[in-house]
């Protein structure tokens, strides 16, 4: 799922998980609170249900870009990085754990 909000591109849902809640109860609380229930809210003007393969192609950014990569190539190592998009996106350091 990725939303379009009034103020960026399109992104993932973001949030953060509430002190003493698990994990997978966060995701699917924020999931609902950004999409409720994959419709629009008041933090997002459009949402949409993307194959896997086809997620690149509604990114434009390059920093989201990157992130995107890095979540659909997963394969159980976290990337850790740092990076600038200004004047244009560049990684200074990039590890895996």
């Amino acid at each position: 799922m990725i939303i379009k909000t009034r103020h960026r591109a399109y992104d993932a849902t973001g949030g953060q998980i509430e002190e003493g809640e698990d994990l997978e109860t966060g995701v699917l609380r924020e999931i609902m609170e950004e999409s409720g229930e994959c419709r629009t809210s008041e933090e997002s003007e459009k949402v949409l249900w993307i194959p896997r393969e086809k997620v690149l192609d509604y990114i434009s950014q390059p920093v989201l870009c990157y992130r995107f990569e890095k979540i659909l190539s997963f394969e159980g190592k976290v990337t850790y990085a740092s990076y600038i998009t200004k004047p244009e996106f560049q990684i200074l350091t990039e590890r895996y754990i």
